[in-house]
C-alpha cells in the first residue's frame, strides 16, 4: 500500500518495482539517485511526463502542451546532463529507476 500512488485498487503489476527497493538509505542508492542531481525541476517533470506517456514523443508533448520541438529539447538537455539518453529504452529503464528511487526519499 505504501507504493500505491491512488485511493483505488492497486494492482501488484503496478508497483512491482517500487518494492525492489525497499532499502532507500544505502549509499549506492544514492550514488544512483545522483544521476538525477543536474535536473532541474522543469526537466524532472518533463521527463516523469514522458514515463506517463510512455515514450511517446506527440503524447508527452500534447500532455505538456508544448511543442515537440522543446520537448525533444529538453531530452537532449537531460541526455547533456546524465549521459543517460530517455529515448533509448535502457537508458529510459536506468532514469526511471532512478526516479522512483529520488521520489521514494
Amino acid at each position: 500500500m505504501a507504493y500505491s500512488t491512488s485511493k483505488r485498487i492497486t494492482y501488484f503489476q503496478d508497483i512491482e518495482i517500487h518494492t525492489v527497493f525497499k532499502n532507500k538509505s544505502t549509499l549506492a542508492v544514492e550514488k544512483f539517485v545522483a544521476k538525477l542531481a543536474q535536473l532541474s525541476d522543469k526537466l524532472l517533470h518533463t521527463l516523469e511526463v514522458f514515463f506517463d506517456c510512455n515514450l511517446q514523443l506527440n503524447s508527452c508533448a500534447n500532455a505538456m502542451q508544448i511543442h515537440r520541438h522543446t520537448l525533444k529539447y529538453r531530452l537532449n538537455q537531460i541526455t547533456e546532463l546524465t549521459g543517460y539518453n530517455p529515448v533509448n529504452f535502457e537508458d529510459a529503464f536506468t532514469l526511471k529507476v532512478a526516479l522512483i528511487l529520488k521520489n521514494q526519499k
